[in-house]
């Protein structure tokens, strides 16, 4: 099992209740999962495990260089403070994992891309491009083009997007305008969450 915790400069990576060999796969899967999130940034790394040797989470380092190639990657020995979870949004809407697909690419004008359940977009999603989710989206990059959350009824699913200026935004059957005069949206560095409250959309930042 791998978790991930997020620090302001780094993350804690734990792998625990496992062998050697069943970790390493693992790590290696879920951190590619996330290399173009990490790309071309400094991040400090804290490896833990409660079923390793000191020396097998040592050999995990280049297991975690392999995953995060594009990545500048330093090891630290002291656990680093973690964010403190705030309260969200995200609380009460229908976040449960469930099935998640996972597109690894920028989606470009014209293009498509659709799914019954959750959906994570690792890019950006292009002016004249589509992504359509049963369930909630979440976009590591920009959403410039348009988005469906809960596409098949659900009213309790979210949209996420490091930064959120849509051509079209629905979520379930409702639709809201999102302000493309707002310059400070526009260079803000803070993710934006939409979710239904009542019965509209509501915009607010993700933090």
């Amino acid at each position: 099992m791998i978790i991930l915790k997020g620090s302001p400069k780094g993350i804690s990576v734990s792998v625990d209740d496992t062998d050697f060999e069943t970790g390493r796969a693992e790590l290696i899967e879920k951190l590619s999962a996330s290399k173009e999130f990490f790309k071309d940034i400094a991040l400090e790394v804290f490896l833990t495990s409660n079923s390793l040797t000191e020396a097998e989470v040592y050999l995990l380092q280049p297991a975690v260089r392999e995953a995060l190639c594009e990545t500048d990657v330093t090891f630290i020995e002291t656990e680093p403070k973690m964010i403190p979870k705030k309260h969200s949004p995200l609380d009460e809407l229908g976040t449960d994992e469930g099935i998640t697909k996972f597109c690894r690419k920028t989606v470009k004008a014209g293009e498509t891309v659709e799914y019954d359940n959750n959906l994570v977009v690792i890019g950006d999603v292009e002016a004249g491009a589509k992504v359509i989710a049963g369930g909630n989206v979440f976009i590591l990059g920009s959403l410039y083009g348009s988005v469906h959350a809960g596409a098949g009824g659900r009213k309790d699913a979210a949209v996420v997007a490091m930064k959120l200026m849509p051509e079209r935004l629905l979520i379930c059957d409702l639709s809201v305008k999102v302000k493309q005069s707002a310059i400070k949206r526009l260079f803000s560095n803070v993710p934006e969450i939409a979710y239904i409250a009542g019965n509209a959309i509501k915009i607010e930042q993700y933090t």
